[in-house]
């Protein structure tokens, strides 16, 4: 049973069974995504609810989507979209689950000040302010609405810290889901990655779904430069590692301490989105390379993934432009800097 959660706060739900869904998956190698608009490359982050009231938020939102299984989008219904689609009061805000969603935001624009968000509400608040139960149907339609709306808003990236650490103990441990596992493939397919948060778990031979899923790909966390002691792994399946601990707004305006994988997932996806905005020339293929160029491994038994830090990624980024070569046994010297 798929149960999807919050990452940083969790909570039970149920997974519906869906018929009739697709079980063979078109694998391709993802080219450059055709851009008809001339937008700068978005993320979209689906999460619990954001604050656009926030300055620093409000001036990077592109655009709200709420796609839900509850009836309590602002007009009532089970989708909206447009200004305000994401927002909930700050009674909801003021609770861990629904804070959680600003606070990705927030996270995602102090990595990469200049990223637009879309930001798609994907779980449910009962009038109590409780969360409401939410399943895998969910996921899918809003990756779905993502396939749909790539172009007109120029998604480049989508950032998730929902999931499940409901798994099997064995080999092959991952649910099977048909229909979310689809969506993945064809965003992939169009040069489009879904980052996952592996989980808070402290799991060294699992990730949580969907980031277990074929082709979305989980990112775990790292605490002073080594695998953070919470962060799941999967030592079989190559993965990429950020920061898994910064600063943060709340709905109250208020700076927080946020860690997980949670944070991770936001830093990663934003630093994709630098990348591909700065370096728009490489394809997809060439730019998961460069960032393994530049990542440093982290071991945890055996080799399980690439560390990237953001003041490499930037200097890396200004060696290309002027021609300097990096190799991956080249570790650029930077002093680290503190996220806002």
């Amino acid at each position: 049973m798929v149960l999807i959660e919050m990452v940083m706060a969790w909570a039970v739900i149920k997974r519906i069974v869906l018929p009739g869904l697709l079980s063979t998956l078109l694998i391709t190698l993802p080219s450059n995504p055709v851009v008809a608009s001339e937008l700068a490359p978005s993320v979209a982050i689906l999460d619990t609810s954001v604050d656009s009231n926030i300055f620093e938020i409000k001036g990077n939102l592109l655009h709200e989507v709420c796609i839900l299984e509850w009836s309590v989008c602002p007009n009532g219904r089970y989708f909206l979209e447009g200004p305000g689609s994401a927002f909930l009061p700050v009674k909801y805000g003021l609770s861990a689950t629904f804070d959680h969603g600003t606070q990705m935001a927030s996270i995602a624009i102090s990595t990469n000040p200049s990223i637009p968000i879309v930001f798609m509400r994907i779980i449910g608040a009962a009038e109590s302010g409780a969360r409401l139960k939410t399943s895998e149907q969910t996921v899918y339609q809003a990756l779905e609405w993502v396939l749909d709306n790539q172009v007109r808003f120029n998604i480049q990236a989508v950032a998730l810290a929902q999931g499940s650490h409901n798994l099997s103990s064995s080999k092959d441990y991952c649910p099977k889901s048909d229909r979310t596992a689809t969506a993945i493939t064809s965003l992939f397919n169009l040069g489009i990655p879904v980052f996952v948060a592996s989980g808070n778990n402290g799991d060294k031979s699992r990730v949580s779904w969907p980031g277990c899923l074929p082709l979305a790909i989980p990112v775990g966390a790292v605490t002073n430069g080594q695998l953070s002691s919470y962060s799941n792994i999967d030592p079989n399946r190559s993965t990429f590692l950020a920061v898994g601990e910064t600063k943060a707004r709340s709905s109250l305006q208020l700076q927080v301490n946020a860690f997980g994988t949670s944070v991770s997932t936001q830093v990663f996806a934003a630093m994709w989105i630098y990348l591909r905005t700065q370096l728009p020339e490489l394809s997809f293929a060439e730019s998961m390379k460069f960032l393994k160029e530049i990542g440093r491994p982290i071991t945890y038994q055996e080799k399980v993934g690439y560390w990237i830090d953001k003041d490499d990624l930037t200097q890396a980024v200004e060696n290309r432009k002027y021609g300097i070569l990096i190799s991956s046994k080249t570790y650029i010297v930077r002093i680290t800097r503190k996220f806002i």
